[in-house]
């Protein structure tokens, strides 16, 4: 989204960076400005703007659309076949991908872009990294209790149960 903040209104709020109060009062920090550090990280943060950012997006709504398909028939005992063996793992590498990319991936903020490391992962990990590590440790324990390979354990009897409700907590990824 885009912030409306005018450099005025930004002075009066706590700065974003250590000297950034200095540079708003002089006003050669304006709205739009990038706020980077010397740090050896600062190469791997990406632009929220930039081209890998939106080539993971999307691959990010692909794997959300297949999980929104997917995951609500998972709760009944339908046949698995390769093609959606595949599909599974390959969402569940692309989420905790996706989760270690987020510690790299800059922001707005009052009108500025965040691309210093440190605050960028601090954002990350204020905002989203509980939600997306309670859904990507759900999928990693199937996978880990239920087998990486296709056909993985049987799920018989008494584990029949815990196995559908394992499966369906996969849905928290949805909301």
């Amino acid at each position: 989204p885009r912030h409306t903040s005018t450099v005025g209104s930004l002075a009066s709020r706590r700065a974003p960076h250590r000297h950034a109060s200095k540079l708003l009062r002089k006003g050669s920090l304006r709205a739009g400005d990038t706020m980077r550090s010397n740090s050896w990280l600062q190469c791997l943060v990406a632009k929220p703007y930039g081209m890998k950012r939106i080539l993971r997006d999307s691959l990010g709504v692909v794997a959300m659309v297949y999980d929104l398909l997917m995951i609500p028939l998972q709760l009944f005992d339908m046949p698995q076949s390769l093609a959606l063996h595949l599909a599974d793992r390959l969402t569940t590498c692309f989420w905790t991908a996706d989760i270690f990319l987020s510690f790299f991936s800059g922001y707005h903020t009052d009108g500025l872009i965040e691309m210093r490391p440190r605050q960028v992962a601090l954002h990350y990990m204020r905002t989203w990294f509980l939600f997306d590590m309670s859904v990507v440790v759900v999928d990693w324990v199937v996978v880990l209790c239920f087998g990486w390979a296709y056909g993985g354990a049987e799920v018989h009897g008494v584990f029949d149960t815990e196995w559908h409700v394992i499966r369906g907590l996969r849905i928290l990824r949805l909301f």
